[in-house]
C-alpha cells in the first residue's frame, strides 16, 4: 500500500524475477535463481513493511540498506557462475 492505495509492486517484481531467472538460465546453461528487491526511496516520513512476502521471491528494503541486506545473504554462486551470469546478463539480446 502506498498512501492508502494498493500497488502491484510485489506482484510485478515477482514476475520480473521469474522472467530474469528463466532468461538467464536459458542463456547461461545452468539454473539461475533471481530474487526481486524492492528498494524504497523517498519515504521521508518513513515506511513500514508489515510482513515480507512469504514466498521469499521478493524482499522489500530501504534503499540505504540494500548493501547490508545483500552482504547478509549466504553465498550461493561460485566465481565461475557469477562470471557466466554476468556475461549473459550484460547482453541486451538476453532480455528480448
Amino acid at each position: 500500500m502506498v498512501n492508502g492505495q494498493r500497488m502491484p509492486y510485489v506482484r510485478n517484481s515477482r514476475h520480473e524475477a521469474r522472467r530474469a531467472s528463466r532468461l538467464l538460465t536459458e542463456r547461461a546453461g545452468f539454473p539461475v535463481a533471481a530474487i526481486a528487491v524492492i528498494a524504497v526511496m523517498g519515504a521521508h516520513k518513513g515506511f513500514t513493511v508489515k510482513k515480507q512476502p512469504e514466498d521469499g521471491a521478493v524482499v522489500v528494503v530501504q534503499r540505504r540498506r540494500i548493501s547490508q541486506h545483500l552482504v547478509k545473504r549466504p553465498q550461493q554462486l561460485t566465481v565461475r557462475e557469477v562470471d557466466a551470469i554476468y556475461e549473459v546478463a550484460r547482453r541486451s539480446t538476453t532480455w528480448r
